[in-house]
């Protein structure tokens, strides 16, 4: 039996063809993602899913929140059912979004230069700071509350899992020329890690300003008025390149702010 062996054009041929076919199926599935995620996409599929933190500021048992309640009057402006997922961690909600599990992350979110490389910003919403969170001072610690940034020297200060709040505390101890020691808890929201500094396990934390005046009623003994940076304005996020969907969400937040609904929300969250 003589075998047929294939002239090399041949091969090169279907090397080629090969080639092409899978370079196809690649550019198919990169426009499939950037397709995934965005607004027509989304008022197709009838859903809109975000991403924040829960707290009592932004968001709270599917009911109740700052940040809730804006992406509710925005998903119900254009008929879409919201799905208001809470997770502590800057990174995980980061990632959610990288992976198409979320189309939109809300707040308490700064809008620092750092998350630029990653997100596309929405229009600015409100401003808030960073601050210390404490124990007022008591027959037991008497002048012990930190009113002064040089005195955060040496401090052992803790932050849920946060890269923003761990660079500022990191750009901080630069300014001092000082020791700050920055502890993580894993795992942590900010209601739980401000339960640790009210019940004495932890001494010093900080978070979002809006978040820690939200738990002045729940915890009377913290102290949340020492700032640990400068204000900042806070925003939402898109994946890159979700064109349609931020454009829509810069028109709702543009209106949105020359509402009376918007001044009923900071009045009712922000009063505390």
């Amino acid at each position: 039996m003589i075998k047929k062996h294939l002239h090399p054009s041949f091969l090169l041929l279907y090397a080629f063809l090969a080639f092409w076919v899978a370079f196809a199926l690649w550019l198919s599935i990169q426009e499939a993602n950037k397709v995934a995620g965005d607004f027509p996409k989304i008022k197709k599929d009838g859903v809109l899913r975000v991403c924040g933190e829960e707290d009592l500021f932004s968001f709270y048992q599917q009911s109740f929140g700052f940040y809730y309640e804006m992406s509710k009057a925005f998903a119900e402006r254009h008929h879409l059912k919201l799905i208001y997922v809470g997770e502590a961690s800057l990174s995980k909600r980061l990632k959610m979004l990288e992976d198409n599990q979320c189309d939109l992350l809300t707040g308490p979110l700064p809008v620092v230069s750092d998350l630029r490389k990653q997100v596309n910003f929405t229009k600015s919403i409100l401003e808030s700071k960073l601050v210390l969170i404490q124990r007022k001072s008591d027959k037991s610690r008497p002048n012990r509350l930190v009113r002064n940034q040089v005195d955060f020297s040496g401090k052992r200060i803790y932050i849920c899992e946060n890269r923003v709040h761990m660079q500022r505390l990191h750009h901080l101890a630069a300014e001092i020329s000082d020791t700050i020691y920055i502890r993580t808890l894993m795992g942590y929201n900010s209601e739980r890690m401000i339960a640790q500094v009210a019940a004495g396990f932890i001494d010093y934390a900080v978070c979002d300003k809006q978040v820690a005046k939200a738990y002045r009623r729940k915890y009377p003994t913290i102290d949340v008025e020492t700032p640990v940076g400068f204000n900042q304005m806070q925003a939402w996020a898109v994946k890159p390149g979700r064109k349609a969907l931020l454009d829509s969400l810069n028109v709702f937040i543009t209106d949105y702010k020359k509402s009376p609904e918007f001044t009923r929300l900071i009045q009712k969250y922000t009063s505390n």
